[in-house]
């Protein structure tokens, strides 16, 4: 078996900015590739802060998520990965095979941003359930 570890590196991994895309790098994906040619039983160990796409899953065995597992990242993997403990959490996004697999972004939550908070009674929902209801009004729309 052969474990390797994968994931975004210092450029993609940043804050402040928007990812221009949700990929791999290619030079990942060729070394997944070649890696899974000499043995079929290769698990990736993933490190990425955010989802990516997916197209290069059937290249593997198996994938761990490790997020962005910081200090204890390495001994929390080796937990997993032993069988000691079960990465039974739940993830925090969706992840796709494809960025066009997602749902199209809505413009009504960052249209109604601005005016609307949860001290004024508005109550918000994620971009893939419902648009936010608020019922806030500004006053001189009721003038």
């Amino acid at each position: 078996m052969v474990l390797l570890c994968l994931g975004l590196d210092e450029i993609k991994e940043s804050e402040g900015l928007d990812r221009a895309d949700m990929k791999l790098a290619d030079n990942q994906i060729e070394l997944l590739q070649a890696v899974q040619q000499a043995n079929p039983n290769t698990v990736v160990v993933l490190s990425a802060g955010a989802s990516l796409e997916t197209p290069w899953l059937t290249h593997c065995k198996a994938l761990v998520y490790g997020a962005l597992g910081g200090q204890a990242g390495a001994g929390a993997m080796v937990d997993v990965l032993t069988g000691k403990v079960n990465p039974s959490g739940k993830l925090a996004e969706t992840w796709a095979n494809a960025y066009d697999a997602h749902p199209p972004p809505r413009t009504t939550l960052r249209a109604r941003a601005a005016p609307c908070s949860t001290a004024r009674g508005c109550t918000w929902a994620t971009a893939t359930t419902r648009p936010p209801a608020c019922r806030w009004r500004s006053p001189s729309a009721t003038a």
